[in-house]
């Protein structure tokens, strides 16, 4: 039969959408099949030397996920904002975790297929873990799903087909019970079903780099290091922050500084169509990538922030030796589900973010973890509107985070008229320090009505932004509502961080009863092996003590029957010789023990026999030569007439000697007798 539950799943796509997807429905230990296809030809992605905010979904997944348990960012501790002279002009204590494209790569592929890097350490495969694997060069080029079968739920019985052209020209087909698209905004699966959904440009591009953290001077530390740095002006945005260096390394000295530099270029204009053309001559749409930006465009760029922004921001870009260019796009798909629920869209190829958002990788750790909870639930027989559910979030979650980011990006790039730009510098020059001070403090660009209509986090956003831009003073009632606003936000977030520490302290509560129960059960494994053990050897030692035993009995019977056949041997010897044979006379005999070539052991002196030993006719026993010319050698014993002589004549014997004793004894009191003493 075939199968009826998805247990082949095909991810297309092995960038961190992708190996989200892998790692997650890999640690679902339901012994899964998991291939990722990468179209790339190299067996590991190029490093983008992108730096990557840690959302709290990301976070969650590494803390679910992660075996390796490899240190994953550096924390911001606040939100600076500049102007253009390089002073502070507002301050946020906000504490965000920063990582690296990089790290995270190499932390999931160390997870998903074990590939060795100098970022973290290869763990232990566990049981029920399935098989994974990571196709690079392979380039999926068309899906066909069979038609789905009446009923509830979804229908795994019949393999979607998926056809595969390989970096080498070579064509194949596979099956796939699941089929999910990881495969970026400009995903080439959601192209196939949705084709009128394209990226859009939006009319701004994203200069991006990094600088190690030693390089920079102290003055522009002092802003940058630990702390997520902010410049607005007209049409231009910067930001910067820490993330982890060279192979991931946390140590403070040798982290890497990330900026992102957002600057107007319109579509197709001379100056959009020079900047994305790269060395070789060849236009670039989307991403110029490292090492393509031209020497002159570069040049140019540097001396735009030398004349337009903050000196500590100029001087990252000036100390930058491989900047690369993003065009910002838009872009969103209707649904999720596709081929009745065989083919799915998750991360960028359901909704490419802006990065204002700075939730693009979030989008994509969430969409992996609630598909595998999903996955799960379909493995267990709960099919019943499981999809759709999944759906339904992971759209919404989409929807709202792109709609977000297209709004904070339209609000900072919008034009103003040359009019108002005008009016807005003639002002500028009129303020003293103190009143732009002032002015940048209490600033405040929406109507009463308008921020009504906005949510808190909505305004929130609005006045941090409008700080920046120089317009009218609010009313005291406009302020008092954004001292409420403030309060409510900073409670929120109060609540928010008492909610994420009880997460925390029950996972990790679980987590060190999980261990102690897995120390418990190896524990007993341990013990039942060594009873085990124990056992075997007390059985084996027994086993051979009993061996032996027999071993022994069955020699001392070889060698009773042997004596005996001896015994018989000298009897029929005595018998043949009659009256010829001499008592006490060594006699050699044919005990008619055979000779036989080979290696044995000697029934009697228990020898090793290298060549041939002396077979007896009963009972087996086996005899070195030594030993059965022992046993041919016979000296008759007396007979009985004349061992009753012998004891006769010894008898008699005997008796004479006592005799000539008595005798001599008598003469001896004679002589003394007759002796006289002398006078």
């Amino acid at each position: 039969m075939p199968p009826s539950k998805p247990t082949n799943i095909v991810i297309v796509g092995g960038s961190l959408g992708g190996l989200f997807m892998g790692v997650a429905l890999k640690q679902l230990r339901r012994n899964l099949n998991i291939r990722i296809f990468e179209r790339n030809p190299t067996p590991l992605l190029q490093d983008q030397g992108a730096g990557v905010v840690a959302g709290p979904d990301v976070q969650q997944f590494f803390s679910n996920h992660d075996r390796t348990r490899t240190p994953l960012a550096v924390s911001s501790q606040q939100r600076l904002y500049l102007n253009k002279s390089g002073d502070v002009i507002d301050r946020e204590d906000r504490k965000q975790q920063m990582t690296s494209w990089d790290l995270l790569y190499h932390l999931l592929r160390a997870n998903y297929d074990g590939v060795k890097s100098n970022y973290a350490d290869v763990p232990d495969s566990e049981v029920d873990e399935g098989t994974v694997a990571y196709e690079y060069g392979c380039t999926v080029t068309d899906i066909e799903a069979p038609h789905a079968a009446s009923g509830s739920g979804v229908d795994f019985s019949k393999p979607v087909k998926i056809t595969i052209k390989k970096h080498s020209g070579e064509t194949s087909t596979t099956d796939a019970d699941l089929v999910i698209a990881a495969d970026g905004p400009s995903s080439t699966i959601r192209a196939r079903y949705v084709p009128d959904v394209k990226r859009t440009y939006a009319g701004y591009v994203a200069w991006r780099g990094t600088v190690p953290e030693d390089e920079v001077s102290e003055e522009a530390a002092k802003v940058l290091v630990e702390k997520f740095t902010f410049f607005h002006t007209q049409h231009i945005q910067i930001l910067a922050y820490a993330i982890p260096g060279k192979n991931g390394i946390l140590e403070p000295g040798k982290r890497l500084l990330n900026w992102v530099w957002y600057v107007n270029y319109e579509e197709d204009s001379p100056e959009h169509v020079d900047l994305m053309t790269d060395n070789d001559g060849k236009r670039h749409h989307i991403t110029l990538p490292a090492g393509g930006v031209r020497e002159e465009v570069w040049a140019r760029q540097k001396k735009f922030a030398e004349e337009t922004l903050p000196p500590q921001f100029a001087e990252l870009v000036e100390r930058t030796k491989i900047p690369f260019i993003q065009a910002i796009t838009d872009v969103i798909a209707p649904s999720a589900i596709f081929d009745n629920g065989r083919v799915l869209l998750i991360g960028d190829a359901l909704a490419g973010l802006r990065p204002h958002t700075a939730m693009s990788t979030s989008q994509a750790a969430f969409d992996a973890m609630k598909l595998a909870e999903a996955i799960n639930q379909i493995i267990d027989g709960r099919e019943e509107g499981v999809l759709e559910r999944w759906e339904k979030e992971v759209v919404d979650n989409a929807t709202q985070l792109q709609s977000h980011g297209v709004k904070i990006g339209n609000r900072n790039w919008e034009r103003r008229t040359t009019a108002e730009a005008e009016a807005e510098a003639e002002r500028a020059k009129n303020r003293t320090r103190e009143e732009e001070a002032e002015r940048r403090r209490w600033i405040w660009i929406m109507g009463k009505n308008e921020r009504a209509r906005r949510t808190a986090s909505e305004r929130e956003e609005q006045l941090r932004y409008d700080r920046h831009c120089g317009l009218d003073y609010p009313t005291p009632e406009e302020y008092e509502e954004y001292l409420r606003m403030r309060a409510e936000r900073a409670e929120r977030r109060s609540r928010e961080a008492a909610r994420k520490q009880r997460e925390q302290q029950e996972r990790e509560a679980k987590e060190r009863i999980r261990k102690e129960q897995v120390k418990i059960a190896r524990q007993k494994e341990v013990e039942e092996r060594k009873r085990a053990a124990r056992a075997r050897m007390s059985e084996q030692r027994s086993n051979q003590a009993a061996h032996r035993a027999r071993e022994e009995q069955e020699m001392k019977a070889k060698r009773h029957m042997a004596e005996d056949h001896v015994k018989q041997q000298q009897e029929k010897f005595l018998a043949e010789r009659g009256d010829d044979v001499f008592a006490e006379e060594l006699y050699v005999i044919d005990i008619g023990w055979k000779k036989k070539q080979g290696v044995a052991q000697c029934t009697f002196c228990e020898a090793k026999i290298n060549h041939f030993a002396f077979l007896c006719p009963e009972g087996g026993a086996s005899a070195c030569n030594p030993c059965k010319n022992y046993r041919c050698r016979f000296k008759p014993a007396k007979k009985e007439e004349e061992v009753e002589a012998q004891e006769d004549q010894e008898e008699s014997q005997i008796v004479q000697e006592e005799e000539d004793a008595s005798k001599e004894g008598l003469n001896d009191d004679e002589g003394t007798e007759n002796v006289r003493p002398s006078n």
